[in-house]
């Protein structure tokens, strides 16, 4: 396909499945829906969907090429890393501040060098964005990444006086912040108090 047959979210997926030889089945399984949904994304003319980032994820391409077209399919496998602390929640707004220096983190990953000197990680301590992000994945947050839903998002959600991480979705003009996991978990609106740490651009699944 040349660059003209690419301008559509359905062409870029289609492409990027077959330029890596994934059935739309074997996808499926990847994200957790059936494959009916798969088909439809790929014939569709939606310019999103709410699982972009879980295919994104599970294909191993950007994000943003995916969603309109921006940059390459796949980044180099040689792009530089650079050190980011994994924080505590009661250590993000002091990093944020910068109140805090990346020596004062116990843990630390590596990140991709185009992130910025304000990017860090934590580890999810919940399974509240369960199958697909159990406790103890590592996500990495970029504060000064554009907001746009759907993403995926860190929040401080001031009535909880708690921190966050959920699927930002725009639904009736609404923003909404969805869990996965809806045991135990209910979908919040998020409000004009409630604060956006960033977005959420690299997830590391540890092996246990």
């Amino acid at each position: 396909m040349n660059e003209k047959e690419l301008e559509t979210f359905s062409s870029r997926l289609t492409f990027a499945l077959n330029k890596l030889r994934v059935t739309q089945s074997a996808l499926a399984r990847k994200i957790n829906v059936n494959r009916q949904a798969i088909q439809y994304l790929c014939t569709s003319k939606n310019s999103s969907t709410k699982f972009s980032h879980n295919i994104a994820d599970a294909l191993g391409i950007n994000i943003d090429w995916l969603l309109n077209g921006s940059g390459p399919m796949m980044f180099s496998p040689e792009i530089k890393q650079k050190i980011a602390p994994i924080l505590l929640k009661s250590q993000i707004q002091d990093w944020l501040k910068n109140e805090l220096s990346i020596e004062d983190s116990q843990e630390k990953t590596t990140v991709n060098e185009i992130f910025s000197d304000l990017a860090f990680a934590l580890k999810l301590t919940d399974n509240s964005m369960s199958p697909r992000f159990e406790s103890n994945t590592i996500i990495v947050i970029e504060p000064l990444a554009e907001i746009i839903a759907p993403c995926f998002v860190l929040v401080h959600i001031k009535i909880m006086g708690d921190i966050i991480f959920r699927q930002l979705l725009n639904e009736n003009n609404s923003l909404i912040l969805s869990a996965y996991n809806e045991v135990g978990y209910k979908n919040i609106e998020l409000s004009s108090e409630d604060v956006v740490l960033g977005r959420m651009l690299e997830a590391k699944w540890l092996a246990f």
